[in-house]
């Protein structure tokens, strides 16, 4: 059954930073008592809008009583602020403004507020958890743990003319002038089947971020938010790794693993596992919490 035709999104507005973020909150039918549903903020990846896999989460939570709200970073989808910046610390503070505002919202309980990512929105997801006690859990899907490891790995380890080019940047803005606009997969550069994929859903949907600035990409490759994961804890944190994801490096779930958070755990799952199926399909592999 496709859920998602059932149900109804509402739209929603919130600031961050000054900036007005635009989203989605879809509801599942009211409990019985004093009504107050659990809550998931679907966090979008690089260069991601909230039509696109925070809607396909959606499919999957909401008929499991679950309130999902997806949101436009600033500067993407139709979310203000300046198109192609896109910086790791300025989205988990967008984050962080949507759990404030989830956490006051009507029928909403505020005491189990989680955080699911993927890709760059893991990290983002991670980072976020950890600077935030509202955040009750993380599941971070392909998760992005060190920029600079996951661009090394999609350039297959050459990122010569990649920094080449920031470092004009630098020199051009210290110079006052704007940074330079380049095409978003010349950054982050995903292999052929990826692409084509992350392609085909952008080509129907002219809200997506097309150019991405040099600046963004300096701050991509210094953001690493395994280095805030032990701060997640003792909140429970899922890595959930395709098999044979090709956009990520698998290291960054295992760097995200080590330590001694109380509920920590890792899955594995087949490459047919796709957001909107994520919820049934079943594991590969799954290590225990530790």
């Amino acid at each position: 059954m496709d859920y998602g035709r059932q149900m109804t999104a509402t739209g929603v507005e919130f600031t961050s930073g000054g900036v007005r973020l635009e989203g989605d909150i879809r509801l599942p039918p009211r409990p019985a008592g004093d009504g107050a549903v659990p809550a998931v903020i679907a966090i979008c990846g690089y260069t991601g809008i909230r039509a696109a896999h925070p809607a396909r989460f959606a499919r999957a939570l909401v008929p499991r009583g679950w309130a999902v709200l997806g949101f436009d970073y600033r500067g993407s989808g139709t979310s203000d602020g300046e198109r192609g910046r896109i910086i790791p610390a300025e989205q988990v503070e967008d984050v962080h403004a949507a759990v404030r505002f989830l956490a006051d919202a009507p029928g909403i309980d505020s005491t189990r507020i989680g955080l699911l990512g993927w890709g760059l929105g893991g990290g983002v997801a991670i980072a976020a958890a950890a600077e935030e006690p509202l955040v009750a859990a993380v599941v971070a899907c392909n998760p992005i743990g060190d920029g600079g490891r996951a661009l090394r790995f999609m350039h297959r380890g050459d990122l010569a003319a990649l920094e080449g080019a920031i470092a004009a940047d630098r020199g051009r803005r210290a110079r006052g002038e704007p940074s330079l606009a380049v095409p978003a997969f010349s950054i982050a550069n995903p292999q052929p089947g990826t692409r084509a994929y992350f392609e085909e859903a952008r080509r129907d949907d002219d809200t997506f971020v097309q150019s991405v600035t040099l600046e963004s990409a300096e701050a991509l490759l210094a953001f690493r938010p395994e280095e805030t994961v032990e701060r997640v804890a003792p909140r429970p944190l899922l890595l959930v790794h395709g098999a044979e994801n090709d956009s990520t490096p698998s290291s960054s779930r295992a760097r995200c693993t080590h330590g001694p958070a109380s509920r920590r755990s890792w899955s594995s799952w087949p490459t047919a596992a796709t957001p909107s199926g994520c919820a049934t399909t079943t594991r590969r592999s799954c290590a225990s919490s530790t």
